[in-house]
Order: structure tokens, then C-alpha cells, then sequence
């Protein structure tokens, strides 16, 4: 059970909740551009005809040494100029969360996404705060839906009240594919603060 969904105006500043600050929806924007851009190179730096590769898992570091990783479940249509859909999540992780669990899930997940049609990609990088964001691409709306109603999907959604304090999630579009992440946008901005008791929800249209 939640409360009712509060809806933001795009200039709405709640002071009591500083996370969902529409400057957020800025500075993580550029982080998901980031992202379908290294997307982008890595399927461009392939040394075999990216329809025989993948699903593949991919591990890169950024420069400071945060981990940076990249499955790549149809990289075929990565490299197509094709609109997709988009999915980001940036999580304000708990001190003391439980790791093992969390990487148990991680690793249980990573087995089941070629198993969810139209699931082309799904990035997770770590950001300097220690907390966590994934870029996840579809290749269109109705995939995105099946993911959301998978159980997978759903316990991940019980695990992220128990291991993050809040998180944001963005519903957006690339409209000529991740070899123009310049041009990714972002429609909508939901917010969920699981310190309150039932989880407050928010979502504001960009």
C-alpha cells in the first residue's frame, strides 16, 4: 500500500525531499546519455558482426576506477538508427544494505533478461555518491511493459525498498537509437521515498 501519487509540477520544489529537486533530472540525464553513448562504442568496437555476439557481458572502469558494466542482450539493434525506449534508475542507497543479497539478485537477474522479449541492453555504472543507476533499453513500449510485470522485475522492486532510502525512476526514448545518445529524452520522472511508512510516490512530466 502507498499514498495517493503526488504529481510535480516540472519547476516544483519540495524542500523536504531533496531528491526529487528538478536538478536531479539534469545531472542524471546527462549520466543516462553517458551511458547509451558507451553503449554505442563498445557495439561499434566489437571485432565480430554484432549479430553473432550477445547476449554478452561486458565489465569497463571508469577513469576513477568506479565499475561500469554493460550486458548487451541484442546488440544488433544497438547499432541500428531505430527509436528505443528507455528506462532509467538512480538509487539513494542504506548504509549497511546487505551486498550478498543484492548480488545474489544481480546475478539471478542477469540470466533471466534474454529470456524478455524486446529487452535490447541493461547498464549499471556506480556513481561517486556510491549509489547506483542502470540504463535500460527496449525496443519499444510493449517490452518495456512485459519487463514491469515480470517477477523478476517485481522482486527487484521489494529489494530496492529494503536497500535504498529513495529512488527516481525516468521513462524516456531515444529516438534515433543509442548512435545518437545526444538525443536521448526524457518524458517522465517518478519518485519513490521508502523512509515513509506506507512509501510516498511522486511523478512529474519533463
Amino acid at each position: 500500500m502507498f499514498q495517493t501519487p503526488i504529481q510535480l509540477g516540472p519547476s516544483d520544489v519540495l524542500r523536504e525531499r531533496p531528491f526529487t529537486h528538478p536538478s536531479h533530472t539534469f545531472a542524471d540525464l546527462y549520466v543516462l546519455r553517458y551511458m547509451a553513448e558507451q553503449l554505442h562504442q563498445t557495439v561499434n568496437g566489437l571485432e565480430v558482426a554484432v549479430n553473432d555476439v550477445g547476449p554478452a557481458i561486458i565489465y569497463k572502469s571508469e577513469a576513477d576506477t568506479r565499475p561500469h558494466r554493460l550486458v548487451l542482450i541484442h546488440p544488433d539493434m544497438l547499432a541500428q538508427p531505430s527509436r528505443l525506449t528507455v528506462v532509467g534508475f538512480f538509487g539513494q542507497r542504506r548504509e549497511g544494505v546487505d551486498l550478498a543479497q543484492l548480488n545474489e539478485m544481480d546475478n539471478i537477474l542477469l540470466t533471466e533478461l534474454k529470456q524478455h522479449p524486446g529487452l535490447i541492453s541493461y547498464s549499471s555504472l556506480n556513481l561517486y555518491n556510491e549509489n547506483s543507476s542502470n540504463l535500460v533499453l527496449f525496443a519499444d513500449e510493449a517490452a518495456k511493459e512485459r519487463w514491469g510485470e515480470s517477477q523478476m522485475h517485481r522482486r527487484a522492486v521489494e529489494l530496492s525498498r529494503e536497500h535504498y532510502h529513495s529512488i527516481r525512476i525516468y521513462n524516456g526514448f531515444l529516438p534515433e537509437g543509442a548512435q545518437k545518445s545526444s538525443a536521448l529524452r526524457i518524458t517522465k520522472v517518478r519518485y519513490f521515498d521508502y523512509n515513509s511508512d506506507p512509501f510516498w510516490l511522486a511523478t512529474r512530466l519533463v
